[in-house]
């Protein structure tokens, strides 16, 4: 295209030309369109640049998720089963506490038998020392 303005500038054509005029307004419009050009290859560079830095993050978060998602599994499994054992001994317990409040009746209801059979030879005991002796009274 250049080389038809300067072939035509050439020639002898004078500035206010229609023709030199129209190859001036081509000539600035190319300017413009190859500045245009090169402005968007810098955004498409830049904005380039910011997907791949934006994809690297993204797998560098992916990875450590991965990493924290096995971490958090294991203290779950770990947490599971202390839970279970504690379930275990906790049943373990009850059971003996059961255990230890019918042994505790059984032993209340024998001290209340013993207590009532005491009672009752401590009052015939008691009613036998005050009950006077035939002849008792002759000292």
């Amino acid at each position: 295209m250049r080389a038809v303005s300067v072939a035509l500038a050439v020639a002898g054509a004078a500035s206010t030309n229609p023709i030199n005029k129209v190859l001036q307004l081509l000539d600035s419009l190319a300017a413009k369109v190859t500045a245009d050009g090169e402005k968007e290859q810098a955004q498409y560079e830049k904005f380039t640049q910011w997907c791949e830095e934006n994809a690297k993050e993204t797998q560098h978060e992916l990875k450590n998720s991965g990493e924290r998602q096995e971490s958090l599994q294991s203290v779950i499994d770990k947490t599971e089963a202390t839970i279970s054992n504690v379930n275990s001994q906790i049943q373990e317990l009850s059971a003996s506490i059961a255990q230890n409040e019918a042994d505790l009746e059984k032993a209340t209801a024998v001290r209340k038998a013993e207590h009532k059979d005491f009672a009752e030879r401590d009052e015939e005991l008691v009613g036998t020392i005050d009950t006077p002796e035939p002849g008792g009274d002759r000292l």
